[in-house]
């Protein structure tokens, strides 16, 4: 192996951690070689570990002792000699005189890995944020909880293809609202504007970016967020993320959410999703469709008809107090508005059966999901 110039070392389980992140970011099959790799950087008495796929950045600081360097590696490869070091080992890693070879010993294990100059690895444009401030995580968790599963994927409509943060004021008061939609189906969420967030402009979050915001924030108390109009970044404990804004104008959701719908059937939401459930087996997996019937004072009955299967029936008890109306829905979409209402029960308002329908818990005006209906034989 290489003779090694520059030595320092860190600990096994810190660099595991950072590298579990890295990989989730570092594109598999890229076409740029040094964007299939991670930086480390070690200066002073830490060590930065980076990588990124070009719009999303992910970064990582963690404690080293020894002498600076700076050099990228293939990321997959580090990851997997990191993980299969022993639990709570320290790993020297060196650097050979002409900048080509790394090398990474813990105990008797050795491994040399070629390097790509830490100079040619891609740096973040740093913007200057119009507002900072922080949040909850489990308040942002449940924020993206409520509204990312309507995010669309690879719409030609590219603006849908991401989250909308922005600022709104509901009843005098100014909330940090989240909307998603992907043209089936709407989903939004609010919740009070954290401090520091009043200048906060309108953006787009992309789709990976906000599965990745949702990870951290599961994990983490608070959250730190810093937005301009092309980047956000956000940070917990010794992990940042950055990532580009999507550059599109949203569509104006209000005109989707149903003001007028005023047919109301209140039911108990983990029946409903269950009956769903059980009906759905037997919808053709093309449409997926069922078909709601709501009937007067009591009772929802869902069904599903297959040409090829069969048919399928089933009730769930309810406080309905419009006329009879059947309407159909997609299967996996009412089963996953049903899942992200909080609360034991759902309030569904319909006005017709072309018309949208609006999905609430009662008396939480900060979070609902509108259903386009289905066409149903």
């Amino acid at each position: 192996m290489p003779a090694v110039l520059r030595t320092f070392t860190l600990a096994r389980n810190d660099l595991a951690a950072a590298m579990a992140e890295a990989v989730k970011i570092v594109p598999r099959n890229g076409t740029i070689p040094i964007v299939g790799n991670v930086l480390l950087a070690k200066t002073g008495d830490a060590c930065r570990i980076e990588a990124t796929d070009l719009d999303l950045t992910v970064r990582a600081v963690i404690e080293a002792d020894g002498a600076d360097a700076a050099f990228t590696v293939d990321a997959g490869r580090l990851n997997d000699i990191v993980r299969k070091l022993p639990d709570g080992a320290e790993i020297a890693i060196g650097l050979d005189a002409e900048e080509k070879h790394a090398t990474f010993q813990c105990g008797r294990s050795r491994f040399s890995l070629l390097v790509l100059p830490a100079r040619d690895f891609p740096e973040g444009s740093a913007a200057d944020a119009a507002c900072r401030f922080t949040i909850s995580g489990k308040a942002l968790a449940a924020m993206i909880a409520g509204t990312g599963f309507a995010v669309a994927v690879k719409d030609t409509r590219y603006y849908l293809d991401g989250l909308y943060l922005h600022r709104t004021t509901v009843h005098g008061a100014d909330r940090l609202t989240a909307v998603a939609t992907d043209g089936h189906r709407l989903a939004l969420a609010r919740m009070p504007l954290p401090d520091g967030a009043a200048d906060m402009p309108a953006v787009i979050v992309p789709r990976i970016t906000v599965a990745t915001m949702a990870r951290l924030a599961e994990a983490a108390g608070e959250i730190a967020v810093a937005v301009s109009d092309r980047r956000i970044e956000f940070s917990a404990g010794n992990l940042e993320f950055a990532s580009k804004l999507i550059d599109g104008t949203y569509p104006d959701y209000m005109r989707v959410v149903p003001q007028g719908n005023d047919k109301h059937a209140l039911a108990d939401r983990a029946a409903l999703a269950a009956a769903a459930d059980r009906v759905a087996t037997i919808a053709t997996e093309r449409g997926r469709a069922l078909r709601l019937s709501f009937e007067p004072a009591s009772v929802i009955r869902l069904s599903a008809k297959n040409a090829d299967t069969g048919e399928a029936e089933d009730e769930v008890p309810a406080e309905y107090d419009g006329d009879g109306l059947d309407i159909g829905f997609n299967a996996r979409y009412l089963a996953e508005a049903l899942a992200r209402i909080t609360g034991d029960k759902v309030d569904i308002a319909l006005a017709d059966p072309g018309s949208p329908t609006l999905f609430t818990a009662p008396g939480n005006d900060d979070h609902l999901i509108v259903l386009m209906p289905m066409r149903v034989s």
